[in-house]
């Protein structure tokens, strides 16, 4: 008899993205149950759902979805009546840091769903909060997860393994075909103005000072990435620089948006679901992070990742300049300081 793993993991893209050494071991440790994810759909703003990232990597096998607010007493309980009737042996807790009555009430919903063993609550000790580090960053989201699931085993989230989407050999021809389509065989950087957090809106003078540098500076085709929301601003940049910048916001999944950041020589993006995928397939990376989280916990993984923060107290992401920007991504380009 096959058993059945529910995961806890509610979020849109980046939330993830950053899980997904999680789901790795998950994976592995019962590679042959059935696997569903317990999420939250629609997430807020339009962002992409976690099925946007996970259908078709293997990593999962289907999903039971709740609205993002719940207040329905019966619709709770129909979703708990379908989870019990698919018979659950065991549930993963993976949710973002709550308050601790809130996992108890997240516990007594699996409970509810017939489920007594689960794996990852978070209720002794330091096991909610952010660990601080030797080098004074608070620990990554990913790592703070990978901490609950130690009965499953360890987990090195800078194992590149980790992080595999499992990209299709489908998926990845769709993007070589994009990019062949859009920009020949010239090398490009791939660029993402927007975010769903206000606070990390870099702005779009900065991102016009941007350009103009990257043109001036390198050699490099510029395509612009992300969502439908992201389409109009994008245009306001591509349209200037017909020649160098193609605008592909809103026309490609997440994963055929995957696979085609994986083609670039770099990304610069501002803290985004698209950084984290950038971060995922290992594509040099400059971050633009604002103050809205902790230095640490959201920052990308990688040797050829450059994340710029404003540490200082009077600072923001307006202090983080164009040519700072600018030099990162040079450095990144050249590494060796070739010519």
């Amino acid at each position: 008899m096959t058993t059945r793993i529910l995961i806890h993991r509610p979020g849109s893209l980046g939330d993830t993205v950053v899980a997904l050494p999680c789901f790795h071991l998950i994976r592995r440790s019962f590679p042959d149950s059935e696997l569903r994810v317990l999420t939250n759909a629609p997430v807020a703003d339009g962002a992409p759902q976690l099925s946007a990232v996970l259908d078709g990597s293997g990593l999962i096998d289907g999903y039971f979805e709740y609205p993002a607010s719940v207040r329905d007493g019966r619709r709770l309980w129909r979703l708990a009546r379908a989870i019990r009737q698919w018979h659950p042996t065991t549930a993963v807790y993976l949710v973002p840091r709550r308050q601790k009555y809130k996992v108890l009430r997240d516990a007594a919903f699996l409970r509810l769903c017939g489920i007594k063993n689960i794996i990852g609550l978070p209720l002794v000790g330091d096991s909610i909060e952010f660990r601080r580090r030797s080098d004074g960053l608070l620990e990554r989201e990913a790592e703070r997860l990978a901490r609950w699931l130690a009965p499953l085993g360890m987990v090195d989230a800078r194992d590149r393994a980790n992080w595999d989407l499992r990209l299709s050999q489908e998926e990845l021809a769709s993007a070589r075909s994009r990019v062949a389509e859009v920009i020949g065989g010239h090398p490009f950087i791939a660029l993402c103005i927007g975010t769903k957090q206000v606070p990390n809106d870099w702005g779009i003078g900065n991102w016009h000072a941007l350009v103009e540098g990257l043109r001036q500076e390198c050699p490099h085709k510029l395509v612009l990435v992300g969502g439908e929301g992201d389409r109009e601003l994008s245009e306001a940049i591509a349209r200037n620089l017909p020649d160098r910048c193609i605008n592909l916001c809103g026309s490609m999944g997440v994963r055929e948006s995957a696979a085609l950041i994986a083609s670039a020589s770099l990304f610069i993006g501002c803290d985004s679901g698209p950084m984290h995928l950038a971060s995922a397939v290992g594509t040099p990376l400059v971050a633009i992070f604002s103050k809205l989280n902790d230095p640490g916990i959201w920052f990308p993984f990688g040797k050829n990742v450059r994340v710029l923060y404003p540490y200082a107290d009077n600072e923001t992401n307006q202090s983080i300049l164009p040519i700072d920007v600018l030099m990162a991504a040079k450095d990144l380009l050249n590494p060796a300081g070739e010519s």
